[in-house]
């Protein structure tokens, strides 16, 4: 790579001619990626204060509005003249009128720590922040645009063939090497050749199924046609009513890829996350060199053509930080690729012909495993370099980073200022029977077994995860892929989490005992009467606790050091020659442990995902004498690293030592008892769930065979229970929905949540009558249509609840339709509700995918069983209940701060129902819960044939017109509260939607209202 001298040191420019040159640079930056550029203010400034403005959004990496001041240096920048006239442009920028997020200083060199202190300095205000471009910044801006290179530095072109063809010759070497390194399908690092030693692995091309966000959108809207759409909109105004009340449809993780140049993807373990890196590393590399064909398996969405792929694994660039580092760089970045390109053997200067082709044409930088970083002090370290290298790489480059959730949701003061971060969502049916199909396809074509034997054991996995317990894993794309492997080389698929996991550390271990070719196994090698490969399992167990504990507090797996290992089983194998032996088949053959590789220090060692290492750490546990007061004493000290292992652990010790072992992480008592001397903090929270969690791993079947055990799952459902009721709030709303459905499976005894001797257990609240402040803006009014007390549910009607109906022969009663329902049901041979992804069919959560007939149905067959007057509520009844008196914004008063703590609506980043009554702090004034977001609900208030103008408006005066419970079926019905796939606007409580009485999605439900005091009514 052609090396530039300073700018100062090249020619003199001057103010002008260095103002000319930087505002062709920003405007060659705007026509590559689509902003708007105006040099000299002429974008609406109200003076010349600054020397150029970008249009809000455009400028990559950052989020607003951009002005731009060019300072050709004649000095310190924060003294004398230098200083007094960018604080003057700084003010007139302020006092503009343009709504600035960002103001950068532009000089030809590089300035110190202490200059760039001082122009943070100048702005006290934290939406508008300053910064200072460089050499660095103007440089790789510059290796962009050839023919401004050309004209300012034509010496610096002369050598530009030959400089060519070195870096290509070292981009094709690169390249070559990710794609050996890519294409085979790789089981959290592991091989999937160590199933089948010396056979051809399965590749990752003949089983990759893409992935899906969580994110819904209308089925026949693009994504960028969606953003565009919502970025920026207020109020809901009817013509988008029928907009958004439609089909949906989940966006695969390509096309957010090819949208967002700046993108972070989140995902649990095993969710996909690294294969996904894989993929595009591999087809972009092979786009690269020359097979053209690659880049259509990233999509009908990759504009970008064939851009090269530069991996980075964040947890090794973590290790490679010092650990007294300050502040991360860019250049500690770079230094961590040169590092890695040496060690794998490229040749010198490998590192600078991809920051040469990075400069000049662009690279997508793929930054794998944020979460994996010791710590979460380094993870911020880490974005912060990050950060620093996006603005100075080049403008063409693209950068995708993977984490699990908690390592960008719980760092936000290290965050990098991305506009987008997206969670992966799981497998559904069609994935998990895609990846199936490709699996047995796949290890026929490689000859692991014969192409009958393939079908019959694909139809047999195929049939395992329909199953109840099954099915849940299955949509984990790590899980699908061990059960995959565990079918081919077995004939049963485990019943379990633990079991299958069992199964996959017994088949890794075989590994190690396998003659390979002329290598004996490990066990004959080593030649010890009586050794197993469950004696050489425990050492491994312990290893994994003791790995575990020391790693406390950090994420991903622990480093081993080789002398730890060799310690650990020197006792076991009789000595160190045979330790190292062991060492050797260890390296060399994979499997449970993963090796670095050798080096100049000594090896480490790890577990192939974490996983596995909490999977073995409790498998040492659970055989301890004082099992549960240690259980008790690490989830007391930290309950969400142990919070896998104490799972795990109690499903091994079994139901009679388990049981009592998450009893004893609740103190063995009731909340209620507990609380009366004691306050709940985050800690206790944690601890509680992961009870929870133990019983569930055990199995609920087991743990309901004894009554004492039952009393035990009774009183850690009340300890969830009061966390979901808890106003402080003390856990994220992403660990309460867990908590939430960990209760639902527990039990959820709640009143208002479940069924009780069989009926639903309604929990009614009171209204009183008398008029209250209805609607907004021109419509808003006193309504005086309440004239009477009404109950309303505490919740929307759950799962559970709806159940109840179904199990009763509701869908076959004629008696509880209207004439226009029972026709749509009978011609639609609706049998029941829409189900979408597990979590929608959770008992504790919403009924959702169900129509406005369905809702009136139930509604119906409840008044039967009451006898009480129930039904939909009105809009009136509803608004009233949700809004009080004085005509609130929300159920709690003004939207402030913190509104995704109060309720689930699309901010709050769920992307799926909740389990009712989560959100305490969202209640309205009567005590309803969840009016604002989790669910739309129907009402029995009609909206009119027009979608764009309601043919029922306000004032509301009621009248058998618009509450027409027989009204015909192309007459939408009026929708209330916002769900959790909507904006929080939409989640006012004067805002209203229509919804005809056919629809059901996955984020409509209802409530109900009655009149106690008028018993023996049955709706019309």
């Amino acid at each position: 790579m052609t090396k530039l001298p300073p700018l100062s040191k090249v020619c003199d420019l001057g103010g002008d001619e260095f103002e000319k040159l930087m505002n062709q640079l920003l405007l060659s930056l705007a026509h590559a990626k689509r902003f708007h550029y105006e040099p000299h203010g002429k974008s609406g400034a109200a003076d010349d204060g600054v020397d150029g403005l970008a249009a809000k959004g455009g400028v990559p990496g950052f989020t607003g509005p951009v002005a731009f001041q060019f300072k050709w240096l004649t000095g310190n920048l924060s003294r004398g003249g230098n200083a007094s006239q960018i604080r003057d442009s700084f003010n007139d920028a302020v006092r503009s009128g343009i709504p600035l997020r960002h103001y950068v200083v532009v000089t030809p060199e590089d300035v110190s720590t202490a200059q760039k202190q001082w122009l943070s300095n100048l702005s006290p205000s934290k939406s508008l922040k300053v910064h200072q471009w460089g050499h660095a910044r103007i440089l790789s801006l510059l290796r962009s645009q050839p023919d401004l290179l050309a004209q300012y530095y034509p010496h610096s072109v002369a050598s530009q063939p030959d400089a060519s063809a070195r870096t290509r010759k070292r981009l094709k070497a690169y390249l070559d090497w990710l794609i050996r390194e890519c294409s085979p399908l790789k089981l959290g690092s592991i091989d999937q050749g160590a199933a089948r030693p010396g056979q051809k692995p399965v590749g990752l091309r003949d089983v990759y199924v893409d992935l899906d966000l969580t994110l819904q959108i209308p089925k026949k809207q693009s994504l960028a046609a969606h953003l565009k759409a919502t970025v920026g909109k207020g109020k809901v105004h009817p013509d988008s009513i029928q907009e958004r009340v439609q089909e949906l449809r989940r966006v695969p993780a390509l096309e957010a890829t090819g949208h967002h140049s700046r993108l972070v993807l989140l995902g649990p373990a095993g969710s996909g996350k690294s294969t996904l890196v894989s993929h595009l590393a591999q087809n972009l590399a092979e786009a690269v060199l020359g097979k053209r064909k690659s880049l259509t398996r990233l999509g009908p969405w990759w504009k970008e053509g064939a851009l090269p792929p530069v991996r980075v694994i964040l947890r090794e660039f973590a290790a490679s930080l010092p650990a007294s580092i300050q502040r991360g760089r860019g250049e500690h970045l770079w230094d961590f690729i040169k590092s890695e390109t040496q060690r794998r053997g490229f040749a010198p200067g490998t590192s600078e012909a991809l920051r040469e082709v990075a400069a000049t044409q662009g690279a997508l930088f793929l930054l794998d495993g944020l979460d994996e970083a010791r710590d979460s002090g380094t993870r911020d370290r880490i974005l912060e370099a990050v950060q620093e290298f996006a603005e100075t790489v080049g403008p063409r480059c693209r950068f995708l980073i993977t984490a699990r959730p908690y390592a960008w949701e719980q760092n936000p003061k290290g965050q990098v200022p991305w506009p987008t971060a997206y969670r992966l969502g799981e497998f559904d049916e069609k994935q998990i029977t895609a990846f199936i199909q490709g699996w047995f396809r796949s290890v026929s074509e490689a000859g692991w077994i014969g192409k009958s034997e393939a079908k019959e054991k694909g139809d047999s996995l195929q049939h395992s995860v329909g199953r109840v317990d099954i099915g849940p894993l299955a949509s984990n794309p790590l899980l699908l892929t061990l059960m995959a492997t565990l079918t081919t080389n077995r004939y049963r698929l485990p019943d379990d989490r633990s079991d299958l996991y069992d199964e996959v550390v017994k088949l890794l271990m075989q590994r190690w005992a396998e003659t390979s070719g002329a290598d004996r196994g490990l066990l004959d090698a080593l030649a010890i009467p009586g050794l197993t490969l469950d004696h050489i399992r425990e050492s491994m167990q312990q290893l994994a606790f003791d790995a575990h504990q020391r790693h406390a507090g950090q994420e991903g797996v622990a480093n081993i050091r080789e002398g730890e290992l060799v310690g650990n089983l020197r006792p076991l194998l009789e000595s160190t020659a045979n330790a190292e032996l062991a060492l050797e088949y260890i390296e060399k053959r994979a499997g449970l442990l993963l090796s670095d590789g050798p080096g100049p220090q000594e090896r480490q060692f790890t577990f192939p995902h974490r996983t596995f290492q909490e999977f073995l750490a409790a498998c040492w546990l659970a055989e301890q004498p004082d099992f549960c007061q240690r259980a008790a004493d690490l989830a007391r000290q930290n309950p969400a690293h142990w919070r896998e292992v104490l799972a795990f652990a109690a499903r091994q010790a079994k139901v009679g030592r388990g049981v009592p072992a998450a009893d004893a992480l609740i103190g063995g008592q009731e909340f209620d008892a507990w609380s009366r001397e004691n306050a709940a903090n985050e800690s206790v929270w944690r601890t509680a769930v992961v009870a929870g969690e133990q019983l569930l791993e055990i199995g609920l079947a087991s743990v309901n065979a004894r009554p004492e055990h039952r009393a035990v799952r009774r009183r850690v459902g009340g300890w969830i229970a009061a966390l979901l009721g808890d106003t402080k709030a003390p856990l994220p709303v992403t660990e309460r929905a867990k908590a939430g459905i960990v209760l639902a499976r527990l039990g959820d005894e709640r009143p208002g949540v479940g069924v009780k001797d069989g009926w639903p257990d309604i929990d009614w609240i009171v209204i009183p009558p008398g008029p209250f402040v209805m609607g907004e803006g021109k419509e808003q009014h006193s309504c005086e249509v309440i004239r009477n007390p009404f109950a309303i549910s505490r919740y929307p009607v759950t799962v559970s609840q709806f159940k109840a109906f179904e199990d009763a022969g509701g869908y076959t009663e004629r008696r509880f339709w209207s004439p226009a329902g029972w026709k749509w049901r009978q011609s639609q041979k609706i049998t029941g509700p829409e189900d979408y992804f597990p979590t929608f069919q959770t008992l504790n959560h919403p009924r959702v995918g169900l129509s406005w007939f369905e809702a009136q149905a139930f509604s119906h067959w409840l008044a039967e069983v009451t006898k009480l007057h129930v039904r939909l509520p009105s809009e009136a009844e509803w608004e009233r209940a949700a809004r009080h008196t004085e005509g609130r914004e929300y159920p709690w008063g003004e939207a402030g701060k913190g509104l995704e703590d109060r309720c689930n609506v699309d901010q709050t980043g769920l992307g799926q129902t909740s389990a009712v009554g989560m959100f305490p702090k969202g209640l309205a004034t009567c005590g309803v819960a969840d009016m604002a977001g989790n669910v739309w609900e129907w009402t029995r208030s009609l909206w009119g044939r027009k979608w764009d103008n309601p043919e029922f408006k306000f004032p509301y005066l009621g009248g058998e017109v618009r509450e027409d419970e027989n009204a015909p079926s192309d007459v939408p019905r009026v929708l209330r509260g916002g769900s959790w796939s909507s904006p929080a606007d939409n989640a006012r409580c004067a805002c209203r939607y229509g919804g005809g009485p056919v629809d059901r999605y996955w984020f409509i439900g209802f409530r109900l209202v009655a009149s106690p005091f008028d018993s023996g009514r049955r709706p019309l």
